[in-house]
């Protein structure tokens, strides 16, 4: 019993046991959407589009009910560093009944889909076939986020990283599948295909953090069937501080899903290469994805153990090791942007007069991944002590302060016509908010919200 439930304190120790896993997780994921559009590239660039931008709009929904799911990290965390071993599996249970109200919302919004969004013509057919189909299904992340909660807010993250890793290989081989299709058997379903393998992928791994979950030494040690009745206090508290979070990043996801439409606009192959370079990013973001994530599942148990000295400690070994894993992986995509021209030399049309345009936003996308993961360790921080609004509002002003708002004057003036010009001011907009951030740490305020914990 005492090693599964072993204190985690701010040490480097701890901090990599818990980090690594998680940034491996995220790493998996986000491999996953890159070459679920790599494999959409190589069948049609019109599908990829269609679906980086269907993929953008369903992100809001989607991500709705995880941030909100996802709290209940925090209060197993906090249970956890308590020693309140028996309360770790209520919150999941909470989060899943949250899950379950999602389908049905989600269910209804799938059935007026042409009316939520925007799609050019060209890509019209492929984006709502995608887009309808991954609303019916996305709250399935959600139960997938309530479930692992239970497991990182104790720092157990290996399961997370073998069911990540799973659910990535098994999407990999069904968007093959699907996308092309196998001899007369399984027919080519292009952009519909993706959507279908995605979904089937998340179902994977549902199913195996539930067999770990509902596994009979933490049946009998967490009581995690036992706790599955409705407590309305821990769910109303997962709402209070899930919404800021949830909000923001609606508005956040509509930020960079408006910016695409703009961005499709100025031209298909404008878009292409735009939608090429959001998906890179998206891969990179892993490190903000896992450093978002441990630095929260730290601070939430140190929360609970009453130790703000150590979260401070904490905090700098977190930024030692963004710095150091930010500029080795980002390093390639710098110095050898070769390898991805390779790449692209192989889709059916050509973008190769846009590969300088490339070069730049490549450099500015290295150095943007490094900034928005040491804002995700400060967000970590304010979440794991319930201070989730002030990073909200920060977030979305300068968000579209400094980026949503002069893309669209830019496009009224008619002088949109490249896509660098939105990772410049992305670099704006990730120093803004890092900036804002710094403020909040340094002000203490948040360690005034802990103190009311």
């Amino acid at each position: 019993m005492s090693a599964d439930h072993r204190q985690i304190d701010g040490s480097l120790k701890a901090i990599l046991r818990i980090s690594l896993p998680l940034i491996v997780s995220a790493l998996s994921s986000n491999l996953l959407l890159l070459i679920d559009r790599a494999i959409l590239s190589l069948y049609s660039l019109t599908a990829m589009n269609a679906a980086s931008i269907a993929g953008n709009f369903v992100a809001i929904f989607c991500f709705f009910f995880c941030a909100i799911a996802g709290i209940a990290e925090v209060y197993v965390g906090q249970s956890n560093g308590q020693k309140l071993y028996d309360r770790l599996a209520v919150p999941v249970w909470q989060m899943i009944y949250f899950s379950a109200i999602g389908f049905v919302v989600m269910s209804i919004a799938a059935h007026f889909a042409e009316y939520l969004s925007s799609f050019p013509d060209y890509c019209r057919e492929d984006g709502l076939a995608y887009q309808r189909l991954m609303m019916y299904f996305s709250p399935i992340c959600a139960v997938k986020t309530a479930i692992a909660s239970f497991f990182i807010g104790q720092g157990k993250t290996k399961i997370i990283t073998f069911t990540v890793v799973v659910g990535a290989i098994s999407n990999v081989a069904l968007d093959w599948l699907f996308v092309f299709g196998y001899g007369g058997i399984i027919p080519a379903w292009g952009c519909k295909g993706a959507a279908v393998a995605s979904i089937l992928a998340e179902v994977f791994e549902v199913a195996i953090l539930a067999l770990v979950f509902f596994y009979k030494d933490n049946r009998l040690h967490f009581g995690t069937i036992k706790c599955l009745r409705f407590d309305k206090d821990i769910f109303l508290g997962c709402l209070k501080l899930g919404c800021p979070l949830a909000i923001g990043r609606i508005f956040e996801l509509l930020a960079w899903y408006l910016v695409f439409i703009e961005i499709s606009r100025v031209s298909s192959k404008v878009s292409s290469v735009y939608a090429i370079c959001v998906s890179i990013y998206v891969f990179f973001s892993f490190v903000c994805d896992g450093i978002s994530k441990s630095s929260a599942t730290v601070s939430s148990n140190l929360i609970g153990q009453r130790d703000l000295a150590a979260i401070k400690k904490s905090l700098k070994i977190f930024l030692k090791l963004i710095l150091c894993i930010g500029s080795v992986i980002t390093l390639p995509l710098v110095l050898f942007p070769q390898s991805i021209f390779f790449f692209l030399d192989m889709l059916p049309e050509s973008v190769s007069d846009l590969y300088s345009d490339m070069v730049v936003m490549f450099q500015l996308l290295a150095l943007n991944v490094v900034l928005e993961a040491v804002s995700c360790t400060l967000w970590g921080v304010f979440m794991a002590g319930g201070d989730t609004r002030y990073p909200m509002i920060a977030n979305l002003c300068s968000l579209w302060g400094t980026v949503v708002l002069p893309v669209v004057v830019l496009h009224l003036l008619g002088t949109l016509n490249s896509a660098v010009i939105v990772y410049q001011l992305s670099t704006v907009w990730c120093l803004t908010t890092l900036l804002l951030f710094y403020h909040r740490y340094r002000s203490l305020k948040w360690y005034n919200v802990l103190q009311k914990l």
